[in-house]
């Protein structure tokens, strides 16, 4: 027997089968673990904006016009109107949200007045807030993933069409 210098072609492909297989056991369920922690970051946040927009209807309880819309990234601060927060976006002016970066978010951000603020405000109209996953870097089924707060302070899931994909009903507690 000479001396080997090197690993033989069937011990490489053994090894690039035993990585294949591993590798494709794992990377599916770790995006579901991400798309999970997801889920429960907007589940965090549209209970904060919830609360921001049952805080101004305490302030102003007799509004000109209800808190409604997407909330977006300010490029500057704006300034409270006498008559409270009118959009989304006023909830951060009048001090009632922090500015964040809207834009990059994994969700999309709503406040809702009776069903009325646009994305996922229209499915249910005793919704106070909530978000709809942002489909274009979503991992198979969560893209229809939507969380909602209603009036009475409950928080739930729901998938916006059939999903495969396990969603729970009540929210994740955090």
């Amino acid at each position: 027997m000479g001396d080997r210098n090197g690993f033989t072609l069937i011990e490489v492909m053994v090894v690039c089968m035993i990585i294949a297989i591993l590798a494709g056991l794992a990377v599916p369920q770790t995006l579901k673990i991400m798309e999970s922690s997801k889920l429960q970051d907007a589940v965090g946040v549209v209970r904060i904006v919830a609360n921001a927009v049952r805080m101004s209807q305490l302030d102003y309880p007799n509004p000109t016009t209800a808190v409604n819309g997407q909330l977006a990234t300010l490029s500057s601060a704006g300034t409270c109107g006498s008559s409270g927060p009118a959009t989304a976006n006023d909830l951060m002016n009048c001090r009632y949200l922090a500015q964040q970066d809207w834009t990059n978010a994994a969700y999309n951000y709503y406040a809702c007045s009776s069903g009325s603020g646009g994305g996922c405000c229209s499915s249910n109209s005793s919704a106070v807030a909530c978000a709809l996953r942002k489909s274009s870097n979503a991992y198979g089924d969560f893209a229809k993933w939507e969380v909602f707060v209603l009036t009475n302070g409950v928080c739930f899931t729901q998938c916006s069409s059939t999903c495969s994909t396990y969603l729970p009903s009540n929210c994740p507690t955090i």
